[in-house]
C-alpha cells in the first residue's frame, strides 16, 4: 500500500496510524490543531526571511505566511502532515472563513464551541481572524512551499536558514 492509499484509508476512518512503540515515522497520524502559541510568531519572525519549518497541523507554516518570509519551506518525518496541510491549503483558497472552520471544526459529534473548549476559541480566533484569512488566501495564491519528509535528526539540508521551527 503506497502513502496515497494510506492517507485515503486514513481520512475514511479505515486506518488506525498510532503505533505502540514509537509514534512517530513516515506513517504517523495527523495533527488536526495545533497546540503552540500562534499569537507569538510574528514577534519570532521579526527580520527572518528564510524559514524552515515542521508542518504537524500546518497551522504554524500558514500563520508564518503571514509575515512574508522570502522563503518556506516545511519538513515532517511522516506524509500524512503535507497532504493535510495541502487540504487546507486548497481549503482556505476556495472557502469563506467560516466555510473553513466549519469543514474542519464542525462535524455531527462536534460543534466549535465544545472542540475548542479547552483553548477559549473566542479568544484565540482573532489570530487567523477575518482580514488575515483573505490576507493569507493572497499569499498562498503567490507561494510556493518546498515539502521535505524527514526526521528532524535526519534533515539533509544545503541552504541556510534564519529560523527553524520544529515545534
Amino acid at each position: 500500500m503506497d502513502a496515497l492509499d494510506e492517507a485515503q484509508n486514513l481520512v475514511r476512518g479505515k486506518y488506525n496510524v498510532f503505533k505502540k512503540d514509537y509514534p512517530f515515522d513516515q506513517t504517523s497520524f495527523v495533527y488536526k490543531k495545533t497546540n503552540e502559541r500562534l499569537q507569538d510568531i510574528p514577534d519570532i519572525l521579526e527580520n527572518k526571511k528564510r524559514v524552515l519549518c515542521v508542518i504537524g497541523s500546518g497551522d504554524q507554516l500558514l500563520n508564518i505566511l503571514l509575515s512574508k518570509p522570502d522563503k518556506v519551506d516545511a519538513f515532517d518525518i511522516s506524509v500524512f502532515p503535507r497532504y493535510f496541510l495541502e487540504l487546507k491549503i486548497a481549503a482556505i483558497k476556495t472557502l469563506s472563513r467560516e466555510e473553513y472552520i466549519s469543514f474542519f471544526i464542525d462535524d455531527i459529534d462536534h460543534r466549535k464551541e465544545d472542540y475548542y473548549d479547552d483553548l477559549f476559541f473566542e479568544r484565540i480566533a482573532p489570530v487567523l481572524g477575518e482580514e488575515e484569512y483573505y490576507k493569507l488566501r493572497e499569499i498562498l495564491k503567490k507561494t510556493k512551499i518546498k515539502y521535505i519528509t524527514s526526521d528532524i535528526l535526519e534533515l539533509d539540508i544545503d541552504e541556510e536558514y534564519d529560523l527553524i521551527e520544529n515545534e
